[in-house]
């Protein structure tokens, strides 16, 4: 992975109905989709580390452990930060559509 891989940004911020409405359409690195029916439910977007995979994280804290959406001026911040437990193993920040990498993989400093 370079650092050009990276998404350091989120550019473009979707609402949709479904968590499939929402892969039918995240192709690009740098779009997050939120699920709304009522409420926020989900936040689905590629990681920003460059590994492609889908990350999904539950906003609806009725079922189960869950992250705290904030939207203000098409702004997403997330909270607590994401630390994926599988795949790349990636942990991050996600303030203002900011991406802020947290701590060392594979002997790399992600924070660069």
């Amino acid at each position: 992975m370079t650092t050009s891989q990276r998404t350091r940004m989120f550019h473009t911020v979707f609402c949709v109905s479904s968590l499939e409405e929402a892969l039918e359409h995240l192709v690009k690195p740098g779009e997050i989709f939120v699920v709304v029916r009522g409420r926020p439910r989900w936040l689905r977007l590629r990681c920003p580390c460059g590994c492609g995979d889908l990350v999904t994280l539950n906003l609806d804290p009725r079922t189960g452990r869950s992250w705290k959406l904030s939207m203000k001026d098409d702004k997403v911040t997330v909270l607590p930060s994401v630390r994926r437990t599988s795949g790349c193993k990636s942990h991050f920040f996600l303030l203002n559509n900011r991406v802020t990498f947290a701590g060392r993989r594979l002997g790399r400093d992600l924070a660069e």
